[in-house]
């Protein structure tokens, strides 16, 4: 249990100093080749999106109860039935004279 964490945690925290990195490196250059411009993109959507790809991986009651809310027929969270109470609520009334 504590490896996997261990390794979740490891490959949130590496893609956000990568993209970290892309970043603080493009400042230091006077013009930044375009492939670094375009890397920098991507390594920051992906520090981004990348959490749930790593979830759905490597977390298996997640990853059971996500596609379970997709694959399952019935709810996973099944609706209960209220009842409403039958009492009145006084209402305060108010004359202008």
């Amino acid at each position: 249990m504590q490896k996997l964490l261990f390794i979740q945690a490891f490959l949130l925290c590496s893609i956000t100093v990568t993209a970290a990195i892309v970043y603080v490196s493009i400042n230091y250059l006077p013009t930044p080749p375009i492939f670094l411009s375009i890397l920098a993109q991507f390594t920051w959507q992906s520090s981004h999106g990348a959490a749930v790809i790593i979830y759905l991986l490597l977390n298996k009651s997640l990853r059971k109860a996500t596609f379970g809310l997709f694959f399952r027929e019935t709810s996973v969270f099944p609706l209960t039935k209220t009842r409403y109470s039958k009492k009145q609520i006084p209402v305060l009334k108010v004359t202008v004279h």
